[in-house]
């Protein structure tokens, strides 16, 4: 028995916790993918016979919280094609379902026996939490333990005087779906800590990848209208033509790219109080800003028109009505549809739970789908790992490569090291058209987006072939397609 704050709990793990763990590592010897090492060190430990700590258990209960929408994948039940998939693998680790009720029933015993509010306390402010569907209380090092992004779509571009300086809003109060409810960034004056972003060090990213650096963060303060803004420069790099920092570059000058976004941590404990059906994030730390090319919060972004603000001339503001703390009506029901709201990202994240690990198991790239997933990546971001890991496998020698195309077009073909790995279904919605439209319309919104997919095989094949194309790499896979079904 487990002695918490004088109260005795048992804490050891049921045999349908112990059944579902002997699972997990049946299907690990069979090679399937799923599970990080902590979900190892998870089994481990349930199979081990001894109790559990009970902070393992309020860190069980808070992983099944938020990972319930795995059930929604395709392939977690037995009737399902792919299973087990990489979702249900991870959770027989941890348990399986009598783990998850298991750890929030002792989870809120343990609360309990510590004087922290619970689900079922009697108390008012618990009362209400509950209703909301929210944890009443939160670790912080659950709430970090994965980054946290928020994004916003770019309205028109407005140039500063210094061609290398760029300036936009990046963060407001819309609020985010989480695994516990709704979130608000307060932007009260000491709730963001801008500390990293003025340290002269913070650096501007393309798609929150380190390796592709856009500039750097020079100044980052609060306006007037409750919304936070940088300036960056952009890094001398963006003006190496072919590099991809340069190309990034030209796709936010052309507008193309219209979306920011940023990473954060959260620094205190949600105050679920002040606001109906929100959890307020009252101190938070951004770390780094991005343009992006999927958004989220689509209040803020570069080029907004200015009302009033606190920081350098010609920074970008936008509208958006203060967060009254004492008012529990200061959004109201017309305006946003918190049911609605709730439901539609529910939605969205079964459709991504769901492509991710149908595009990881076609390809062979089981093993990316849990930590794709649990990152929160989105589907492009998922098809470029898997183009790069597809990018990384030796290349398979074609029996009668097909010849390079020497060509001023900008679409190059690649020799026989540029097979990628494309399925027949994919090498055949590979379009010349949209690759060549994509290339000669640069300021074409419509036209890139339509020739994602060519972008992304270009993408991989470059990285295979070790070159920095001038357009649109075609991979042998695609070629060996149209010599295939033509006569020429």
């Amino acid at each position: 028995m487990a002695n918490v704050n004088g109260t005795e709990i048992n804490l050891m793990p049921t045999e349908g916790m112990r059944a579902e763990a002997r699972r997990y590592r049946a299907w690990k010897e069979d090679g399937e993918a799923g599970g990080t090492d902590v979900a190892a060190r998870r089994a481990s430990q349930i199979l081990s016979g001894d109790e559990l700590s009970p902070d393992t258990v309020i860190t069980m209960a808070a992983w099944f919280a938020r990972h319930e929408v795995d059930k929604q994948g395709e392939g977690f039940s037995p009737d399902e094609d792919g299973y087990p998939s990489p979702g249900r693998v991870a959770w027989a680790a941890w348990g399986g379902d009598a783990g998850q009720t298991w750890s929030t029933a002792k989870g809120e015993s343990i609360k309990k026996a510590r004087g922290e509010r619970s689900a079922e306390s009697t108390e008012p402010a618990a009362d209400s939490m509950a209703a909301k569907g929210m944890p009443s209380t939160m670790d912080l090092r659950d709430l970090n333990s994965q980054p946290l992004y928020r994004s916003a779509v770019v309205a028109d571009v407005a140039r500063a005087e210094d061609p290398e300086v760029v300036e936009f809003t990046f963060s407001s109060e819309q609020p985010v779906e989480r695994y516990f409810g709704m979130e608000v960034l307060s932007h009260d004056p000491e709730a963001m800590n801008m500390s990293r972003l003025n340290s002269g060090a913070a650096p501007w990213l393309w798609n929150h990848n380190a390796e592709v650096v856009l500039g750097v963060v020079e100044r980052a303060w609060m306006g007037d209208d409750r919304r936070g803004r940088v300036r960056t420069r952009w890094s001398p790099n963006t003006k190496i033509e072919g590099s991809e920092e340069y190309k990034r570059r030209q796709d936010w000058e052309s507008g193309t790219i219209r979306n920011v976004s940023f990473m954060y941590s959260i620094d205190a404990p949600l105050d679920t109080t002040s606001r109906e059906g929100m959890a307020l994030v009252t101190a938070f730390t951004p770390m780094e800003v991005s343009a992006v090319s999927i958004p989220a919060d689509h209040t803020v972004g570069q080029g907004r028109k200015a009302t009033s603000s606190a920081g350098p001339p010609g920074a970008a503001a936008a509208t958006v009505a203060p967060l009254t703390h004492n008012n529990s009506n200061h959004m109201e029901p017309s305006t946003i549809d918190m049911e609605a709201v709730r439901a539609q990202a529910a939605a969205d994240e079964r459709s991504r739970v769901a492509s991710i690990t149908s595009l990881c198991r076609e390809h062979k790239a089981d093993d990316l789908a849990q930590g794709l997933i649990e990152s929160g990546a989105s589907e492009a971001d998922a098809m470029r790992s898997v183009l790069s890991e597809i990018a990384k496998r030796p290349a398979a020698q074609p029996a009668t490569p097909a010849a390079p195309v020497r060509s001023a077009q900008p679409i190059a073909a690649g020799g026989g090291s540029a097979d990628i790995g494309l399925t027949d279904k994919e090498a055949r919605s590979f379009s010349f058209v949209r690759a060549i439209r994509a290339q000669m319309m640069p300021g074409d919104r419509a036209a890139f987006e339509a020739a994602a997919f060519e972008r992304e095989v270009s993408e991989a094949t470059a990285q295979r072939m070790g070159v920095t194309p001038r357009g649109i790499l075609a991979p042998i896979d695609v070629l060996s397609r149209d010599l295939t079904v033509s006569n020429a």
